[in-house]
């Protein structure tokens, strides 16, 4: 009886563990996050529901700028809800922390998945492709493309995006 509690013990334990080693592909480098995404949209939320007594939050954006591929003009994405201070943006994204591999507004949950959280209202740039990155969910002031104030994150992956699309070669 004593070996079955214990076995019991470690199968129930073993489903409990945390995210000691979040995925690779949550922290590449930027232009390898661009390259392998293929729909980079730049939109904002417009509406936030959730069911009763869940911790899964719906949330609805619109398209206001297509960087890369196809998206939709209204699309959702499946999220938790937002935490204090997850609205940061790194001042524009000028602050050399954003720029190191791994740092983005959004990080890994216990489970090792990224669950992203958003405030309506809000613009984002977003990576809508899996799997998810820290960078994948940037909150974006819009300066009115001043380039001395404009977003820096949102600037390289439009320089970026468009330095490919000059790039690639028609496919025969």
């Amino acid at each position: 009886m004593r070996a079955f509690v214990i076995i019991l013990c470690i199968i129930v334990s073993s489903n409990a563990t945390a995210c000691f080693a979040p995925p690779l592909e949550q922290h590449v480098r930027p232009l390898e996050l661009i390259s392998r995404t293929e729909r980079i949209v730049l939109a904002k939320v417009i509406n936030a529901s959730s069911e009763k007594n869940s911790y899964e939050v719906l949330y609805k954006f619109e398209t206001i700028k297509t960087l890369k591929g196809k998206v939709r003009d209204t699309f959702t994405i499946e999220g938790h809800p937002l935490y204090q201070g997850g609205m940061t943006n790194f001042n524009n994204h000028s602050d050399p922390d954003f720029w190191e591999e791994s740092w983005g507004r959004e990080s890994n949950d216990a489970d090792c998945e990224i669950y992203p959280s958003f405030s309506v209202g809000a613009i984002f740039l977003i990576f809508l492709d899996r799997p998810y990155h820290s960078k994948s969910f940037e909150n974006i002031i819009l300066t009115n493309g001043d380039k001395n104030i404009k977003d820096k994150w949102l600037q390289y992956v439009e320089e970026q995006v468009s330095l490919n699309t000059l790039l690639r070669v028609p496919k025969n």
